[in-house]
């Protein structure tokens, strides 16, 4: 690397407190919390690691690691002081951070705990990285078993001050399904960006043991016994053929869908597939849709039926005619060079596989490990790991100067933060109405923990008081809107009903008081009450309300002035308050900035300049 190079290592994992879920997830949930144990042992081998650490979540029991030793320096933990000291030594100006061990519990088949643990995590993140946010971008996971709460969890996450959302590689539906077009929408409303990393997703919690267990304990068997030729031959089909499938099916799916077409400011970036890959992926992305040298476009086959005429043979066809089916403007690997960026590690045949330089100055090794890759076009030699593919690094922003001290850039990151604070308000009407959803959602979280009757009583005034507004609003103003545009008439008036059940109990809870006969239940009860009601909102009248030409961003204006006012002139509570707080507004979009020709800065050039460092 140059002094001149800005270095984002895309690939950095988060250490969480090993109990934060067992702590922090609702009671109803901590038995399928994921949690880690500690234990020493000694050396299994001569100079080995002593120190190891046993998961215990559904589907991965027993599964052990030993905790991971740098090449030079310390274990490596979850304080982002002591990461943002290893990347000064390294010499890496910014680092994406994914989950580590709540991977395990994210994005399984059983959304309550996926969703619980989604939560808690990103609820850890903001509160303890937040400060940090200016050179850590943590990725917040969205579990994608319901989309009307991963629409609303993305949406809370954005508020909170994430830059990336972080999907399963292997989802609960197929990456082409038209059902995800609401979180597509969301995500880029909100102007972060969508990562996927290796080997998450497709948990079952019934299973006892998990695909991912399985593969890693026939990989350890392969370690302590003797290599054969079938072993040999097992491990490289693995490796080389089987693993490469995941991304680029991804890939193919999503560009098939059409999704980067209807969504042309949403970035995907891959992480830790490799890249090698790539390229032939690309070729033959476009080759579908291309009749090929020697390829007679008017060549038949099929079936022939003799019960019918020459001219109606419905079993025959110009089989290369398919090739002009392409339904979208761009073809694949336009797409591709717009709006998907792979990262890669120690692969020389991804850098090989570019125009330009074929040799990459060696970096660091926490830096050189997890590089970005890139497939924009354009015409730059690479320049050190963090290059793209083909042909654009993605360092393009100068390097700070390194006569800077510690001190003085510890200084500029907080003096950074506070000037980026701000309130951000929801994007539109929608928007709003999910934020309001997601916020007593979390107060019925909380009132179900707690077991003081004082934080009892104030958790229930609160709830009926966001309740009482967010109804009194969506009777106003939202729903006389939906009534324009929305031919089903029964879903509005079922929501209106289902409004006034809601009020009668709040004017029970409000007449009664924590400890009194049934005042628990009666919380519990219109918690219950307004979970069903949000979910009908959220995955029926919502998604419905998007496909209108309702000016859902001015509707939101409307709804957000008269909100303020019945709050007294602020929308203000004590949760909202210390969320804006937490958050460091100068989040930019990582949206296409380049001429005619389509050419972007690149995702992680992007992501740093929204970040401030640039």
């Amino acid at each position: 690397m140059t002094q001149k190079d800005f270095v984002v290592s895309a690939d950095g994992h988060l250490l969480e407190p090993i109990t934060l879920f067992k702590d922090r997830l609702p009671e109803r949930l901590r038995h399928l919390a994921v949690w880690e144990e500690e234990f020493e042992v000694e050396p299994l081998v001569e100079g080995g690691a002593r120190v190891f650490r046993k998961l215990h979540p559904p589907g991965f029991e027993g599964w052990t690691v030993s905790r991971y030793r740098q090449t030079h320096g310390r274990t490596p933990e979850g304080d982002p002081e002591l990461i943002l000291e290893d990347m000064d030594r390294d010499g890496v100006d910014a680092q994406v951070l994914h989950p580590n061990l709540s991977q395990f519990g994210l994005f399984t088949d059983h959304h309550e705990m996926s969703i619980g643990h989604a939560r808690v995590y990103n609820d850890y993140v903001i509160e303890r990285f937040s400060p940090f946010f200016d050179r850590l971008a943590p990725t917040a996971p969205i579990p994608l078993t319901d989309i009307g709460d991963a629409v609303a969890e993305i949406e809370r996450v954005a508020a909170g001050g994430f830059r990336a959302v972080l999907l399963p590689a292997t989802a609960p539906l197929p990456y082409y399904s038209r059902e995800l077009d609401p979180v597509w929408a969301a995500v880029q409303a909100s102007g972060m960006s969508v990562f996927v990393h290796t080997q998450t997703g497709g948990i079952k919690v019934e299973d006892p043991e998990a695909l991912t267990l399985r593969v890693m304990m026939e990989n350890a068997r392969q370690v302590n016994e003797p290599m054969t030729e079938k072993a040999a031959a097992k491990r490289m089909v693995t490796q080389a053929v089987m693993q490469p499938v995941v991304p680029q099916t991804l890939i193919c799916h999503l560009i098939g869908a059409g999704v980067p077409e209807r969504f042309p400011d949403l970035h995907f970036s891959l992480i830790e597939f490799n890249a090698h890959w790539l390229s032939s992926l690309v070729g033959s992305m476009d080759k579908c849709w291309v009749t090929g040298v020697g390829q007679d476009a008017d060549w038949w086959i099929g079936v022939w039926d003799d019960d019918r005429p020459a001219a109606d043979q419905p079993g025959m066809a110009q089989l290369f005619r398919l090739n002009e089916k392409w339904p979208y403007p761009l073809m694949p690997s336009e797409y591709v060079r717009r709006q998907f960026h792979v990262s890669f590690q120690d692969d020389p045949v991804a850098v090989a596989g570019r125009p330009g330089p074929r040799r990459a100055p060696r970096a660091p090794a926490s830096s050189r490990r997890q590089a970005i890759c890139n497939s924009h076009v354009r015409e730059r030699p690479l320049q050190g790991a963090l290059a793209t593919f083909p042909g654009e690094t993605t360092m393009a922003a100068k390097k700070r100067s390194t006569k800077k001290s510690n001190a003085r850039k510890t200084t500029a990151r907080k003096s950074s933060a506070r000037k980026s604070a701000g309130k951000r308000q929801p994007s539109d009407a929608i928007a709003l109405l999910r934020a309001d959803h997601q916020l007593v959602q979390g107060l019925f979280d909380q009132f179900e923990k707690t077991r003081s009757n004082d934080r009892k009583g104030k958790l229930a005034q609160q709830i009926c008081q966001e309740l009482t507004v967010h109804a009194q609003i969506e009777e106003e103003i939202f729903y006389p809107a939906a009534r324009g545009v929305l031919r089903d008439e029964d879903l509005l008036d079922e929501a209106t009903v289902e409004h006034q059940g809601a009020k009668d109990l709040i004017a029970q809870i409000e007449k009664s008081r924590p400890g009194a006969e049934l005042f628990d239940a009666k919380v519990t009860v219109l918690g219950e009450y307004v979970k069903h009601h949000v979910k009908e909102e959220q995955n029926e009248m919502f998604p419905k309300l998007r496909k209108t030409r309702l000016d859902l961003k001015a509707l939101g204006e409307q709804l957000q002035a008269r909100k303020t006012e019945l709050m007294g002139g602020s929308t203000g509570t004590a949760s909202r308050s210390r969320a804006a707080e937490r958050q460091t507004g100068s989040r930019r979009s990582s949206r296409q900035t380049g001429g005619g020709k389509g050419e972007s800065e690149g995702i992680m050039a992007a992501m740093a300049r929204g970040m401030g460092l640039r």
